[in-house]
């Protein structure tokens, strides 16, 4: 089949029994587990069997099956609405998932139209699970809730129907890593263009509970969860006027300007445009000149090397020292 790697290395993570034997329906069941596992986000994807899958997809073009076969799924559902549960305890929407990721068209309208079906009793079990005892069962929930949110607007409202606002916020709150981690990429896609779902996630006390994740100096916070809260407060500073509010009462100009001296550039560059944002308000820009942001600006732009972030903090630093000339 032309695999490009080591098949001895392979063939040894296929044989399951490591009997040195590796039978067709124990080469089949491994795979159908692997595949499933890849679609619910549990797999390496720099191991073997990661390897392994891409090169079947891109050996193998089953478009037409899998266009098939989830227009299949949605035409038995749609006659027998019983069988959702059914479905959705086998385990055939992270699957679905995956396939609204297809190149082609035609497949991923099919998935689409099967999640329409199924992906609301899906969302509310996950939802349940997302205060599970289990950790690992919470960020399982979490990331698969933040994949079904991602996908589009119509998902989105799916997983807030769902009620799983107020759990998420929950585990930004929790000691699990992990949890807060995929939890607040999930907020990023539940907030994502509405309002609405803004509004909510607001008032479960999701501002009261990223602004810290952001960290400081002395307490740096572990870099995947501060660049997933970055992102979703910086989303939150682009919103309303109350919710920008918010962020400053909670901390949030002393947070994002610790993330510009210990972030990462992507992570340094959405807190730059939080406080180019925050200074177009009168009240913010007071707290900022307080803050020294001048300095702070001036500094950072003597490291950094990502060129767009240099250029808005040089802006937001002339928007400051024109004020002192000016005195």
């Amino acid at each position: 089949l032309g695999y490009p790697y080591e098949s001895s290395v392979l063939w040894k993570v296929l044989d399951t029994d490591g009997d040195g034997e590796l039978t067709w329906d124990e080469f089949v069941d491994r795979l159908t587990d692997e595949f499933r596992r890849r679609s619910e986000g549990r797999m390496d994807a720099n191991g073997d069997m990661a390897k392994f899958l891409q090169f079947l997809d891109t050996k193998f073009d089953s478009s037409a099956t899998q266009e098939e076969a989830a227009g299949a799924l949605r035409n038995i559902l749609l006659d027998n609405t019983d069988f959702a549960e059914a479905v959705v305890s086998e385990g055939a929407v992270p699957p679905l998932i995956e396939l609204m990721r297809s190149p082609a068209p035609e497949v991923r309208e099919a998935a689409n139209n099967a999640l329409r079906v199924i992906a609301p009793p899906w969302a509310e079990r996950m939802v349940g699970d997302l205060q599970a005892e289990n950790p690992i069962d919470r960020e399982h929930a979490a990331r698969a809730l933040k994949k079904l949110a991602a996908l589009n607007a119509e998902h989105r409202r799916t997983v807030v129907a769902a009620g799983a606002v107020v759990p998420i916020v929950a585990l930004l709150r929790g000691d699990c890593l992990k949890c807060r981690e995929q939890a607040c990429g999930a907020l990023s896609s539940i907030v994502y263009k509405n309002i609405d779902h803004e509004k909510l996630a607001v008032q479960a006390g999701v501002i009261a509970a990223l602004v810290p994740l952001l960290g400081d100096a002395k307490k740096p916070t572990p870099v995947e969860v501060r660049s997933e809260a970055v992102k979703t407060l910086g989303m939150l500073v682009a919103s309303s006027p109350l919710t920008q509010r918010r962020i400053v009462e909670a901390g949030g100009i002393e947070a994002f300007v610790a993330v510009l001296k210990v972030g990462s550039p992507p992570e340094q560059r959405r807190a730059v445009e939080a406080l180019m944002r925050l200074s177009n308000v009168a009240e913010y820009k007071k707290l900022l000149a307080k803050a020294d942001i001048a300095k702070v600006c001036l500094d950072f732009s003597n490291f950094t090397d990502d060129e767009q972030a240099r250029g808005v903090a040089e802006e937001l630093r002339d928007r400051f020292v024109e004020k002192e000339e000016a005195n």
